[in-house]
């Protein structure tokens, strides 16, 4: 799996990386129309990294999740300007 974050620069620039032991999800929400009524499918991307053994202990999500490096998963949606490759 390949992964790409829009950065902040004057033009389009992507920052790539590659992580193993991750897996990429996509899901479906039915939406409503506040408006009209109307309903939709929203397809969105999360990924799933199993393997957190190696990251930095005071990373946010292990303290938001109340959890230690190697202890459990770590999951997150892919953001609109993001890019992943399977």
């Amino acid at each position: 799996n390949v992964s790409c974050h829009s950065t902040m620069f004057p033009f389009q620039l992507y920052s790539c990386h590659s992580l193993p032991n991750t897996q990429i999800f996509t899901v479906g929400f039915d939406t409503i129309d506040h408006i009209d009524g109307k309903s939709a499918l929203v397809d969105y991307v999360a990924a799933c990294h199993a393997d957190t053994s190696t990251w930095n202990a005071n990373f946010p999500a292990f303290k938001e999740l109340g959890m230690q490096p190697g202890k459990g998963a770590v999951c997150h949606w892919i953001g609109g300007l993001d890019i992943a490759w399977v």
